[in-house]
């Protein structure tokens, strides 16, 4: 028996009740970058012949988004862990490493 079904209920549930600031922020954030840097630069750079600045920019602050998305979850859920005092009791249980990791 591992405990990876109830880590991995646990981090679901604290991502359902940062929803918002998991899904929205992000794409609130890459739209924002979207107008800017279009809005300035596109016009002035051309990233490769028959690309336009747009479809170059559009692909990086997705992917950017992600990225930052699925650090800052992780290191939340670690910091706040730690915290709030519970991350001992992530430790204690006779878990290996995949299972803390995966979950």
């Amino acid at each position: 028996m591992s405990g990876f079904p109830t880590l991995l209920y646990k981090e679901v549930l604290r991502f359902w009740k940062v929803s918002f600031q998991t899904v929205a922020a992000p794409v609130v954030s890459a739209l924002l970058y979207l107008v800017v840097f279009a809005h300035a630069l596109a016009d002035h750079v051309q990233a490769f012949p028959g690309v336009t600045y747009l479809q170059f920019l559009v692909p990086g602050l997705a992917m950017m988004a992600m990225l930052q998305n699925a650090f800052a979850n992780s290191s939340s859920s670690l910091s706040q862990s730690k915290i709030t005092g519970n991350f001992v009791f992530i430790l204690l249980p006779p878990m290996g490493a995949m299972d803390l990791f995966l979950a």
